[in-house]
């Protein structure tokens, strides 16, 4: 979850080029770029039309899932994500596995236009994530008007910092979906990517999760390492030729106290369709929750209990905003059902929210905090001040750098 404010990379906004050519479902407005796509859809999605329209009528009034997508193009170099004064390209590694947030999607797609999509993402994340992006919020962005009235509304929920106001109205996830997610998934594809901790844990099967992420940016950065690995070369190839290599399955988990679960639906949706995710390499659950409820929920418990990977981008400063000590309380919680061996990798803006103020005025940064209240894990990475800079890219609004602080534990 972002800061505010915060450095624009971008120009002009833009509408999408070539979105006449894309062919609309007539009973929930999803997109497709040929007929034999949006035919398999409806025959799958759709078999009843009558009461599939009466549930698409339903699940707008969630404010996510009324959405008629469109394409963008951009053509632009590989970003860069700079942490501990490395340089990481954007991610060309992986992993995979199912997906049960919602009836899964058809065995989609023809095989070149995935093997299309694939090859974009391994040369041009960047345009690949973004053209992904924009299918999924071509509704929402096309209304230039009512987008900038809500970006506006949002932007001053954060100066106030009502974040639950942000973040448990409808009306608001899908704006904040268009704006705020993309950079911050291109963010993560980086950093997952290109981590030297992260990228070797991502050589087996394994559980992540992902603590404040509704939104999807974690999801989608996962399912792009996810879609690189089944389609390189020696495990799977395009056309589903099977190696004799051992096949590995990423399991991701996420929470958050927004009901983004529509919205997360369609994400997974739109990255089966667009890469062949595989369903048997690639799973995500969503699940709905406070983070600071007195009570850990079951299901939490189990998820911390036997994740490889825990993260919480772009939420801790958030709160601490909230409740200091229900937040301290929480963070100890989390440390402590670890399983042992396991990352904790946090994440979140360099900003004057990544300060603590404590009774008597004292002020404290946050990663400070962290190291102090974490002194029980192994501290394997850090980073004060880390920046993922975007170059001009062509989207229909405002993308921000993000400036960002790091921490990777390690429980013993």
């Amino acid at each position: 979850m972002p800061e505010p404010v915060g450095g624009a990379a971008g120009g002009e906004e833009q509408g999408p080029p070539g979105s006449a050519a894309m062919k609309p479902c007539p009973v929930c407005g999803f997109a497709f770029d040929s007929a034999k796509n949006l035919a398999r859809h409806v025959a799958t999605k759709h078999p009843d039309p009558a009461a599939s329209a009466t549930q698409a009528k339903a699940d707008s009034a969630s404010a996510v899932a009324e959405l008629v997508p469109s394409t963008v193009t951009v053509d632009l170099p590989v970003g860069t994500c700079l942490v501990e004064h490395e340089v990481f390209a954007a991610a060309t590694q992986t992993v995979a596995s199912p997906c049960h947030l919602a009836a899964a999607a058809p065995s989609i797609a023809i095989a070149g236009d995935v093997q299309g999509n694939v090859e974009e993402l391994r040369r041009r994340p960047i345009e690949e994530v973004l053209a992904m992006f924009t299918m999924v919020c071509g509704a929402v962005l096309a209304d230039k008007t009512a987008f900038s009235q809500r970006v506006r509304h949002i932007k001053d929920l954060f100066i106030q910092r009502d974040f639950l106001a942000i973040f448990t109205d409808p009306s608001n996830l899908l704006v904040y979906l268009a704006r705020w997610v993309p950079p911050r998934a291109l963010c993560y594809l980086s950093l997952f990517g290109q981590s030297p901790t992260l990228k070797q844990v991502l050589t087996q099967s394994v559980r992540w999760t992902c603590l404040g992420a509704g939104p999807g940016s974690e999801l989608v950065a996962l399912s792009a390492l996810a879609t690189l690995e089944q389609h390189a070369g020696g495990e799977v190839d395009v056309a589903g030729t099977i190696t004799d290599q051992p096949r590995r399955f990423l399991d991701v988990f996420l929470h958050d106290i927004g009901d983004f679960g529509p919205a997360v639906s369609r994400l997974v949706e739109m990255t089966q369709q667009r890469w062949g995710i595989s369903e048997d390499r690639f799973r995500a659950q969503f699940v709905q929750g406070d983070l600071l409820a007195q009570q850990m929920a079951p299901e939490l418990e189990v998820a911390l209990s036997s994740s490889h990977v825990v993260t919480m981008m772009f939420v801790v400063n958030e709160l601490f905003q909230q409740d200091l000590d229900a937040t301290l309380k929480t963070l100890r919680d989390i440390a402590k059902r670890m399983h042992r061996h396991a990352f904790l990798v946090i994440a979140d803006s360099v900003s004057d929210m990544s300060t603590i103020t404590v009774f008597g005025g004292k002020q404290y940064r946050v990663p400070t905090v962290l190291d102090n209240l974490f002194k029980s894990l192994t501290k394997v990475s850090s980073a004060d001040s880390a920046w993922h800079r975007l170059p001009k890219v062509s989207y229909q609004c405002e993308l921000q750098n993000v400036h960002y602080f790091l921490r990777i534990y390690q429980k013993p």
